[in-house]
């Protein structure tokens, strides 16, 4: 099981090159799914949404998350993922379907690389953001 999980991982370093850019980029574009470990390990499935930079221009990918696994009840939920290491594009797309990202997250974006055509932004001030 630990041998399936470290094999998943993309080795580190690679999130930083032009051609982990381009497919994550792509992915969020083309509307595809994304296999993610979370932070306890466990494998979630999302929809790629948006990939863009934060503050200090660090990549980010946001997604629609579909799945708990682990026979959790379905938790769907918007999730940014920093650590893109922990990402493994799928070749499937997701049916169209169209969401909005809440302007907490549009916030932290400072740009965006891709959006999927059927992704609007909330881009109204978040009020946590601050002034």
């Amino acid at each position: 099981m630990d041998y399936q999980r470290n094999a998943f991982i993309i080795r580190r370093g690679s999130s930083s090159s032009t051609d982990r850019n381009e497919e994550l980029a792509t992915a969020a574009f083309e509307r595809r799914l994304i296999v993610y470990l979370d932070e306890w390990s466990n494998r979630r499935t999302l929809e790629a949404r948006v990939y863009g930079a934060t503050q200090g221009e660090r990549p980010v990918l946001i997604g629609f998350q579909l799945d708990a696994g682990y026979g959790v009840a379905p938790e769907q939920i918007w999730k940014v993922i920093d650590d893109l290491d922990r990402v493994l594009v799928q070749q499937e797309t997701y049916e169209f379907c169209e969401r909005t990202l809440p302007a907490q997250y549009t916030s932290q974006v400072l740009k965006f690389h891709a959006v999927s055509p059927d992704t609007d932004l909330d881009m109204s001030k978040h009020e946590e953001a601050g002034d």
